[in-house]
């Protein structure tokens, strides 16, 4: 199998390293992409590579970062040139940093996709979130999704999207009017008021604005951010809709422990950010 990984932040780069030195204890892999964003240091993270004992077939694509995460995604697709294998795990810097990646996440994740590997169906693995509403894009209908920060997605489901993670018409489909988004037809009312509920949150502490911690966000990266979500809830319906199944990593019964640590977590996380901001205001200011 394949892993494609996305990384745009440089202060990111060990994080992606040392998940992708995890997965390789856990799983059979033949190749590593690596799309990252222009102007990393390449030199630095080349001698970072030999630090994580990264042996397997690296490639590195220098990425504009234009068209977000699936436009990375797709990069990295078409440098396997169609030599999917049995599947391809994705991955971008926000896995395990952003969001929480426990090394036990990890374990199930991989015993998820070793045996996603051996179906002919459809299957794609990954976080499993739902909003407990019925959905429709593009003619589709779901209620669920895999989240796109990491998960794999099997031969059968490659075939299904054609190799095709990015579709340039949806991440376009938003349009900016009057400092709000609309969507026209190709949603349905329930998903377009859920997209714009998590966009425009009347309590800007909330929402996509809260999870990064901007209560001001311009309109053009709201725009782009409402395009990656349709994008990826694209993925997912076009595999449940063609008749496959979406398997999550998290334990089923998650008890209290498991739910302290990803509180601590993200409380830790909003820390670190506060401290980067700090950072990087010193940084540019003295």
């Amino acid at each position: 199998m394949n892993i494609i990984c996305y990384i745009y932040y440089e202060v990111a780069i060990d994080n992606c390293l040392l998940l992708i030195s995890r997965l390789q204890k856990e799983l059979d892999i033949q190749r590593v992409c690596v799309v990252y964003k222009d102007g990393l240091n390449i030199i630095g993270f080349r001698n970072a590579l030999k630090n994580y004992r990264i042996s397997n077939v690296v490639e590195l694509v220098p990425y504009d970062g234009v068209n977000w995460e699936f436009g990375a995604y797709q990069l990295g697709c078409d440098s396997l040139n169609g030599n999917w294998g049995d599947g391809v795990l994705i991955f971008n810097d926000t896995a395990g940093r952003n969001y929480p990646f426990f090394h036990s996440d990890l374990r199930r994740f991989s015993r998820e996709v070793t045996n996603s590997r051996e179906i002919n169906s459809p299957v794609i693995v990954g976080k499993l979130e739902s909003a407990n509403l019925d959905f429709e894009l593009c003619g589709m209908k779901f209620s669920q999704w895999i989240r796109s920060n990491i998960f794999f997605i099997n031969r059968a489901s490659i075939l299904v999207l054609n190799g095709k993670l990015f579709d340039n018409e949806l991440f376009n489909l938003p349009v900016s009017s009057n400092e709000r988004l609309t969507f026209g037809c190709a949603l349905s009312e329930t998903l377009e008021s859920y997209l714009l509920n998590w966009l425009y949150p009347e309590n800007l502490s909330q929402g996509w604005r809260g999870h990064v911690g901007k209560a001001v966000v311009p309109q053009k990266v709201l725009r782009s951010k409402a395009g990656s979500i349709l994008l990826e809830k694209r993925i997912s319906a076009l595999i449940l809709n063609k008749g496959g199944v979406a398997v999550s990593y998290e334990p089923k019964d998650s008890g209290w422990f498991y739910k302290l640590r990803i509180r601590i977590f993200f409380k830790a996380r909003k820390y670190r950010n506060r401290f980067d901001s700090i950072f990087s205001f010193l940084k540019l200011n003295f």
